[in-house]
């Protein structure tokens, strides 16, 4: 039996090292690790290049370090299919009834004690599943009282996908809204009932007691001031989930401050929540870890559409026992 090559055995260059080490990275054999440090050093020089593209002020507003998904080839990195396939166009939408109004200049949930930990996704593109989860799990801690508790990322995915009788492609991809949908007459697990396993599974029942009684859906093609509604929904009903453009190394990269909306394009292929803003900024909650961005959060430029984040919106109402 041949080990896996880990960080542990790793000499050089230091650089990988570390990078290894720091995402907890390990690989089949050496031969693998000297084929993942070619696209290591790609992005590198990709790194690079953006900082001289853009000078002192990206040097002044936004750092980058070599991200979880930066050893990996084009053809290998893990979108949402339903996006690409613009699947959050087609659906007859759920629009929120509520006029826009006010919000605080800046806002946060997670100074109000709501804030389950940033998990890593892996190979696996079920990103609607984790942003959708840390929507249910606002509203479950809001139900119950208590400390926030993870509710299950592979169930969100598993119950809502095809073989489970729903839409969504488990971790092909899918959307927030299925989840939401499903929720209204389901109980889901937590995740200490149903972990998160890296791929499809079979769909579980938990213990989750409350059903979502309502949900709104919201996206810039039909209400062109959506992100202004953004600031409104989140202060009044809880994190909401968006969709996103994570493609590109800026992106893929990220390691703190304000990330420019210049930095991106709109083309969403991801999903986050959204859980607080500031002025000029969200703060997205991501699912790669908490070695990625700002313990796994981004603060993103408001106001611009940054990286399509007013392209679809999905959030919870209210819930009902």
């Amino acid at each position: 039996m041949v080990s896996a090559f880990t960080h542990h055995d790793c000499v050089s260059p230091d650089w990988a090292c570390d990078y290894m080490a720091r995402h907890n990275k390990s690989y089949a054999s050496k031969e693998e690790f000297h084929l993942r440090l070619t696209h290591l050093q790609r992005e590198r020089d990709n790194l690079s290049a953006l900082h001289e593209k853009h000078g002192r002020r990206l040097k002044d507003t936004v750092s980058f370090r070599l991200g979880p998904y930066a050893d990996k080839a084009d053809h290998e990195l893990v979108l949402n299919t339903h996006f690409q396939q613009g699947k959050h166009r087609g659906r007859s939408r759920r629009l929120t009834t509520d006029p826009y109004l006010p919000a605080p200049v800046s806002f946060d949930w997670r100074t109000f004690g709501f804030e389950t930990p940033v998990m890593y996704q892996g190979d696996c593109g079920g990103c609607f599943a984790f942003a959708a989860a840390t929507v249910l799990e606002y509203w479950d801690q809001k139900w119950r009282g208590g400390r926030p508790k993870q509710i299950s990322v592979q169930a969100a995915m598993d119950c809502t996908s095809m073989p489970g009788g729903g839409e969504n492609d488990g971790c092909e991809g899918g959307l927030m809204e299925d989840v939401f949908e499903y929720a209204k007459t389901h109980h889901l697990p937590y995740a200490i009932e149903d972990p998160y396993l890296e791929y499809d599974g079979t769909c579980q029942a938990g213990s989750v007691r409350e059903f979502v009684a309502s949900y709104g859906v919201l996206s810039v093609v039909d209400e062109p001031d959506t992100e202004l509604y953004i600031p409104w929904i989140l202060s009044k009903y809880g994190p909401v989930s968006a969709a996103i453009s994570s493609y590109g190394d800026a992106f893929q990269n990220y390691d703190g401050g304000i990330f420019s909306g210049d930095l991106c394009e709109k083309d969403v292929d991801h999903a986050v929540a959204i859980v607080g803003f500031g002025p000029g900024y969200w703060i997205i909650k991501n699912s790669w870890g908490p070695m990625w961005g700002e313990g796994g959060y981004m603060r993103l430029e408001r106001g611009v559409n940054a990286c399509g984040i007013a392209e679809y919106v999905a959030f919870v109402l209210s819930v009902h026992g």
